[in-house]
């Protein structure tokens, strides 16, 4: 495991307890996901929760396709603890980069993939394994976040100064190519912002943190001082009906892809 992906362990690691309490974005994409999911027949063997966490998307998967198909892919070892001490029963589990996927050829009916796929470095590479591990009647199902993501964030850092400080996110199309690259014929995305309001920018920031995630990646620059901070706190945009209220978008881009 590289520095950068022992950094994203070590953080998801630490926020196993706190996680389901602030994931609120992340479980709207899970909705997203599984309506695109429940638009398609296909008959499962074997599926991968690809980036599975603490399991917010399980119950759902084992209702519709069995436990025994089942199969919980995570970085973190203790997210996946956490989510077998909630299930109950005992669950196929798969400690893995999702990188560096552990998984036979054409052995894998349905992969289900949601906010995981922001923190791969090369998403063209990654696609290209997962079709390789589908079989030629499989089905790739996901939600992961564009470009308009934390747009109020960026804006805000944006009137301090020119740096970047927000992670950037691959848009609709760039994903849709790096799927029909990777050898994917039917591919169905779509696109929706999702905004969450906070009392306060920090209750947003906090809750990033609290989530195991970050605003920013290796290639952007982080906090860099308290009165930089202040002041793009400062310039933080309010909702247009309400100066107590700060919306936070995401922007949610969901779909499928077969082989």
């Amino acid at each position: 495991m590289n520095t950068v992906k022992r950094q994203i362990e070590k953080k998801f690691s630490r926020a196993v307890d706190s996680y389901d309490g602030v994931a609120k974005v992340q479980k709207i994409a899970i909705d997203m996901a599984l309506e695109v999911l429940d638009q398609n027949d296909l008959s499962v063997n074997r599926l991968l929760d690809l980036g599975s966490g603490t399991g917010l998307a399980r119950q759902q998967l084992i209702r519709r396709f069995g436990r025994e198909s089942y199969h919980a892919v995570d970085l973190s070892h203790a997210m996946l603890m956490h989510a077998q001490q909630q299930a109950d029963c005992q669950i196929n589990s798969i400690c893995a980069d999702i990188e560096q996927l552990p998984i036979r050829n054409n052995t894998v009916s349905l992969i289900f993939s949601t906010s995981t796929l922001q923190w791969c470095k090369n998403t063209s590479l990654l696609l290209i394994d997962l079709k390789r591990a589908l079989t030629a009647d499989g089905l790739f199902v996901f939600s992961t976040f564009g470009p308009n993501t934390l747009a109020e964030l960026r804006y805000a850092f944006a009137q301090v100064d020119t740096e970047q400080h927000v992670q950037s996110f691959l848009s609709q199309s760039a994903i849709e190519s790096a799927l029909e690259q990777a050898g994917f014929e039917q591919i169905d995305l779509q696109s929706s912002d999702c905004v969450i309001e906070y009392a306060h920018p920090l209750q947003l920031l906090r809750d990033i943190k609290a989530a195991g995630a970050s605003y920013h990646n290796s290639h952007t620059i982080g906090c860099y001082g308290k009165a930089r901070f202040a002041r793009m706190l400062a310039n933080y945009p309010h909702a247009g009906i309400s100066q107590d209220i700060f919306p936070a978008t995401y922007e949610v881009i969901y779909g499928f892809a077969r082989p």
